[in-house]
């Protein structure tokens, strides 16, 4: 590992080109006078803040690589078609005015993507954490980190999940009195978890037992499990 920071470094430009994601091809002017908002909307892409989020994207990946530990040369010359296809879904939604925090968890999942080496689904699946990420809000992800410190232990892969053990000791009762440790009310709460349910990371549960009718219960899935793990690291 004495070389790991060297190799790294000299591979920094490697993988993704220059972060210039851009088409040099639109026609600037004639979108700037014949389509206003059109117009408007490639300023923004040239915009200096999008610019920088566009070249520091592939540092943080490189960054983030290296923090794993991963050797250059055990890691692909190029990215093939299906990592190439992670690549591109953070590009094109760096290119559509992803902020800085999204753009870092973007390149926590490329660079998860790219040291893991996963077969087609967890390279589909990283693709799909990509957009999910783009399309939920800040909240929605401190929801799904709420989940899981309360649940991470009851959800394995490829293993069937015991629904009941998530009411077990009042477990659902203490993951819904800490709800107010994250600056919101019950009903934003239970949104939120709705939209992540949309998403797959989240699933609404069921109970036989008596409860109040103005509390709800979800779980989260191994998807959602997964999502978090990522970009924990």
């Amino acid at each position: 590992m004495a070389n790991i920071d060297d190799e790294i470094e000299q591979g920094r430009a490697r993988y993704i080109g220059d972060g210039q994601s851009i088409p040099t091809t639109l026609a600037q002017e004639t979108f700037k006078k014949g389509f206003p908002v059109v117009g408007w909307a490639y300023s923004f892409w040239q915009s200096a803040q999008q610019k920088e989020i566009q070249r520091a994207f592939n540092n943080w990946v490189l960054d983030l690589i290296k923090a794993r530990d991963a050797r250059m040369d055990k890691l692909p010359e190029e990215l093939g078609p299906e990592l190439g296809r992670v690549a591109a879904v953070c590009v094109e939604r760096i290119f559509w005015g992803a902020s800085e925090k999204k753009a870092k968890r973007f390149a926590a999942i490329l660079a998860d993507t790219i040291v893991t080496s996963p077969g087609e689904q967890g390279v589909e699946d990283a693709a799909y954490f990509i957009r999910a990420i783009d399309e939920l809000s800040q909240d929605d992800i401190k929801v799904l980190r709420h989940l899981y410190e309360h649940q991470k232990d009851l959800v394995h892969e490829k293993h069937q999940v015991d629904y009941n053990s998530f009411f077990h000791n009042h477990r659902n009762e203490k993951l819904l009195r800490s709800v107010g440790s994250l600056g919101m009310t019950m009903e934003d709460f239970y949104g939120r978890c709705g939209r992540l349910s949309g998403y797959g990371l989240a699933l609404p549960l069921e109970r036989n037992t008596n409860f109040d009718p103005s509390e709800f219960a979800f779980r989260i899935t191994w998807l959602g499990k997964k999502l978090v793990e990522i970009l924990a690291r």
